[in-house]
């Protein structure tokens, strides 16, 4: 989550899996490969973001899923319910593959939505859930003919 590791020489062929969420415009821990500064003046540490380690485990092949945060600072999931909901989503989906033996799923969604009417999960379908502006619904096997209310709770 929005971190760094001193060089990606560290990271070596078999390696771990690893999950990677990042702000492009994270102004704590750098995006790419970048300092650190100490107090915002100080040189302190030259390290590689999660853009390099995403390059890194690609050249080596290791399993690794990179959710970029376009213009976000630092770790954007804590204070945006829209970030923590896709943060979750792939965390869940990352984590599949290895707690159930599902196949590595790198993206969001789909977020099933309940609903009376259509008991099959693969009926109806909303993402990312919840949303600031734009959702995509899958109507599934429900067909062309189909009438979608949006109604925010508030």
């Amino acid at each position: 989550m929005c971190g760094a590791v001193g060089d990606t020489a560290w990271i070596h062929p078999g390696d771990e899996p690893v999950m990677l969420f990042h702000g492009t415009d994270d102004n704590t821990v750098p995006y790419g490969s970048d300092m650190i500064y100490l107090l915002g003046s100080y040189p302190l540490l030259q390290v590689d973001g999660s853009y390099s380690i995403n390059a890194r485990a690609n050249d080596l092949g290791i399993e690794h899923c990179f959710e970029i945060y376009e213009n976000q600072d630092h770790t954007p999931a804590v204070s945006n319910a829209s970030y923590y909901d896709t943060t979750l989503n792939i965390t869940r989906n990352f984590l599949a593959k290895y707690v159930c033996n599902e196949s590595l799923n790198c993206s969001y969604g789909p977020t099933i939505t309940g609903m009376e009417e259509y008991a099959d999960e693969n009926t109806l379908m909303v993402f990312p859930n919840p949303a600031a502006s734009q959702v995509e619904i899958n109507l599934g096997i429900i067909g062309d003919k189909a009438t979608v209310s949006i109604i925010d709770i508030n």
